[in-house]
């Protein structure tokens, strides 16, 4: 850095050679400052959030089903031949899968291009530090991992950070050596084992950007001797041998005429792909646009000042650093397809233009103080705003529900010391607003805002852009022996299923079935398109749909194979049927893990039909996607792995976060069906569950009408009501709902009459008298559990609040069989049933 004093120019090289340190520690020092910027950027951000794009679900997803074959030279996505990009980089991530278990974690197939983007940080330094000097280079290093796309770039499981490494560090052997001598053998060597890395990276491209500036650089000086230096013979035939030998060994393992058609459709795709078509100017735009500010005025003022030199002096050390970033921008630009990312490997010499303008020009004519207090004043503003959100983050983070945006209160504390940070420097500024403080502030706001994004927006938006709760869920619906989705159109994008442990099989209504289309998978998906998700899929005439979930932020519909196809569920005499109930589940906890793992055992010797939840299934004050998967998946997973269905009804903490009520009605693994009321029968009308919305009830008549209809027309020898909060209960936590019990006990007794009347909402077990012939049993503490002590009540027949309980039913023909059981698996109820009515078909186990 540079400061004017006496008219001379004082730099940090000159500061440190003052204390009469060597030349090799100050450039060790140099490159442990850069290292430790970009770890405090990225080393401990990068895995904070999932796999959200499309390039990072499709590539990873190919370097899953390499780690599934012991073949690794053909590249595969959802099995079918992948001949769009070279292996090299899918090798690569899928020896982090490998190494890490198989199992697609952000921090493991993230780890590459985190490590490519330093080494690309930290070569930039070095040529800008050989060609330039070290305060230029310095620059030049925080210029490109302060750029908004190479920011960006760096924590994503993709192809362009490792393309952009691999460039830089051929050109890195080449432009930093003795310009009058050829490449040695071995720096020879690396530079082609590089460029060989490039090409299978990314394909062509790399030789415009690596051998482009090498030809046109020895053009220019009409010396050959520059091309002869890299010893192009030796090289240009040793990646034309490995070229050859790869597509040899595509040929031999996919279709020739396949392999052809996709190499001449590739290679067409670079100029002519309408998919991403942009106007010839947009990699101009953009340069001077989001993609590399602030850093584009510095940028354009540099060509300025090079444009003005061109009939002058000579460019020196610049012009290779020039024909590196112009060229291969020059052929971008003649292509049709363009993206943002493509400019990612011209970055490096870009940013070592503005290192040079910076150390050369800008730091030594310095500028009007106004400037730098204008920039200040800019930067205050920001920060004021940031520390206002922080804080609002913090106190009412419901507040932002409606952007899907949710920051826990550590992101918020990492956006409000950020915001400080920001204001420090603002004030720094203001204090010195001279060319040296300007660009450190600069660099300064730059990476502390990039440290805001990773740290705390992206993991805020992840729960909106992040797929892995639909494929969990995906996952929970699948039986084990069956571990494959049927995913129709634009369902089977990779980025949706990347993080399922499921095969995708891809179904495409336009087309002819394949061979094996006759396999039905047990589970289909497919994009929502209108409100009504059957006109979505009339063709499914064998599958019911059964819910929706978002992946990437996009709406999928969830269809299950008809089970009447599975079952036959007519058969005269049916087996004994199982079922559990739990009540207030949704608060993780020791106790309920003893719960689910009683409820578990139980399963393995007498298979459930259903697990019913009475409500209160979320608590917390998250959004829904984190609460699902919090709050049900997590603790509930070894009975979901065990296919065993859960159905739910609303409790009041059921809308304690804003989207909280939508997501729980339309989860398939509630089989709710985007509906507050509904019925499900079992076995050859064995038994109904009619399951009803307390909290709603009142003021629908609808839902009333709905289940004196259900009701009226239920032919079940058993029927069970499936509530919230309790009609008749003892008087203790919130006690019974009096106007419940007034709205529906005419209902409920009429000819076609309920049986028993299962609820939650009290923490406790408690089970009473019939009334009218209806049993009323109240199962809330499964995971709560009261500290009140049950007052004297007649109508109570068995209370207990010592620990958490969950319900155990068998229902075979006329015979209701009841059991509750605590946390450790000890009996606390035992009743059978046959009627009701009649105290004689009353039998009560007597416990001890």
């Amino acid at each position: 850095m540079a400061k004017i004093l006496n008219g001379n120019s004082f730099t940090m090289d000159d500061a440190v050679d003052n204390l009469g340190l060597p030349s090799r520690v100050k450039r060790r020092g140099e490159f442990v400052v850069l290292i430790a910027v970009c770890a405090l950027v990225w080393g401990w951000t990068y895995g904070m959030w999932d796999l959200w794009d499309a390039d990072e679900g499709r590539y990873v997803q190919i370097a899953k089903e390499l780690v599934g074959r012991k073949d690794w030279l053909l590249l595969t996505v959802q099995g079918e031949p992948y001949l769009h990009k070279q292996p090299l980089p899918f090798w690569i991530l899928a020896g982090m899968l490998k190494i890490t278990g198989g199992e697609p974690s952000p921090w493991a197939v993230r780890l590459p291009s985190v490590l490519f983007a330093t080494l690309t940080v930290l070569m930039t330094y070095w040529i800008g530090r050989r060609l330039f000097g070290a305060r230029a280079g310095l620059i030049a290093g925080f210029v490109l991992l302060s750029a908004p796309l190479f920011a960006k770039q760096a924590p994503m499981a993709g192809l362009d950070m490792q393309f952009a490494g691999w460039t830089t560090a051929a050109l890195v052997l080449w432009l930093v050596r003795e310009r009058s001598a050829p490449l040695s053998w071995p720096r020879a060597t690396l530079f082609w084992l590089c460029l060989t890395g490039a090409f299978f990276t990314k394909g062509p491209l790399a030789l415009i950007i690596v051998l482009a500036p090498v030809i046109a650089e020895a053009c220019w000086s009409r010396s050959w001797a520059v091309w002869r230096s890299v010893r192009p013979m030796f090289g240009l035939t040793v990646l034309a041998l490995l070229i050859i030998g790869w597509l040899w060994s595509q040929q031999r393992l996919v279709d020739a005429n396949l392999v052809r058609g996709e190499l001449v459709s590739e290679l067409s795709k670079r100029f002519v792909d309408a998919d991403h078509a942009e106007p010839i100017w947009f990699y101009a735009g953009s340069l001077f646009s989001g993609v590399f500010m602030p850093w584009t005025l510095f940028l354009a003022a540099a060509l300025f000042i090079l444009w003005k030199r061109r009939r002058g002096k000579s460019l020196g050390e610049l012009r290779p650093i020039l024909l590196w970033a112009f060229i291969p921008l020059l052929a971008l630009h003649l292509a049709v397809g363009k993206r943002a990312q493509y400019l990612l490997p011209l970055l490096p010499p870009i940013a070592l233009l503005v290192g040079w303008y910076t150390d050369r020009k800008f730091l030594t004519r310095g500028i009007r103080p106004w400037i730098g207090q204008t920039v200040a004043v800019l930067a205050m503003l920001v920060a004021v705003a940031a520390l206002t959100i922080a804080y609002l983050a913090y106190e009412k983070p419901e507040m932002f529900a409606v952007l899907e945006f949710h920051i826990r209160r550590p992101q918020a504390v990492i956006a409000a010391v950020a915001a400080l940070a920001i204001l420090a420097t603002a004030r720094f500024l203001w204090n010195k607003p001279d060319a040296l403080q300007l660009v450190i502030a600069l660099i300064m706001m730059m990476v502390t805002g990039e440290i805001v994004m990773f740290a705390a927006i992206n993991p805020a938006l992840n729960q909106r852009k992040s797929s892995v709760l639909f494929a969990r869920t995906i996952e929970a619906l699948l039986p084990e022996d069956q571990m494959i989705v049927g995913a129709i159109d634009k369902a089977a994008k990779p980025q949706y299923h990347v993080a399922g442990s499921y095969t995708v099989k891809p179904i495409h209504l336009d087309r002819e079935p394949r061979e094996d289309s006759d396999m039905t998978p047990p589970i289909l998906v497919a994009r929502r398109l209108r409100q009504d998700p059957m006109a979505d899929a009339s063709e499914l005439t064998d599958y019911e749909w059964i819910g929706n979930v978002e992946a990437s932020g996009d709406p999928l519909m969830v269809f299950r194979r008809s089970i009447v196809t599975e079952l036959n569920l007519t058969t005269s005499a049916p087996t004994p049927l199982y079922f559990a109930l739990m009540g207030d589940t949704g608060e993780p906890s020791v106790h309920l893990n003893r719960i689910i793992q009683q409820v578990s055992g139980l399963n393995k010797n007498h298979p459930l039909s259903a697990i019913f939840l009475l409500g209160d299934n979320l608590y917390g004050n998250e959004p829904f996607s984190v609460a699902l998967q919090k709050r049900f998946m997590d603790p509930f997973w070894p009975l979901l792995r065990q296919n065993i269905p859960f159905h739910a009804t609303l409790g009041n903490h059921d809308d304690n976060y804003p989207d909280r009520w939508e997501g729980e009605l339309e989860t398939p693994l509630f089989n709710m069906r985007g509906k507050e009321y509904h019925a499900k029968t079992f076995g050859d009308d064995a038994v109904t569950f009619i399951v009803l919305c307390s909290k709603t009830i009142a003021h629908d008549p609808n839902q009333i009408d709905w289940f004196r209809t259900e009701l009226t027309r239920c032919r079940s020898d058993w029927k069970i009501l499936i509530l919230h909060k309790p009609m008749i209960a003892s008087d203790a936590e919130h006690g019974p709902s009096k106007s419940l019990y007034k709205l529906l006990k005419d209902i409920m007794r009429e000819p076609n009459d309920i049986d028993v009347v299962f609820t939650g909402h009290n923490h406790f077990y408690e089970r009473r008298q019939p009334l009218d012939g209806i049993l009323h049993i109240t199962i809330g503490a499964s995971s709560k559990s009261t500290s009140e002590t049950l007052p004297p009540d007649p109508g109570r027949v068995v209370g207990y609040t010592e620990s958490r309980s969950f319900g155990w039913i068998r229902i075979d023909g006329n015979m209701l069989h009841l059991q509750a059981f605590n946390e450790l698996g000890e009996v606390i109820d035992d009743v059978q049933f046959r009627d009701l009515e009649d105290p004689d078909g009353i039998h009560v186990t007597e416990l001890r």
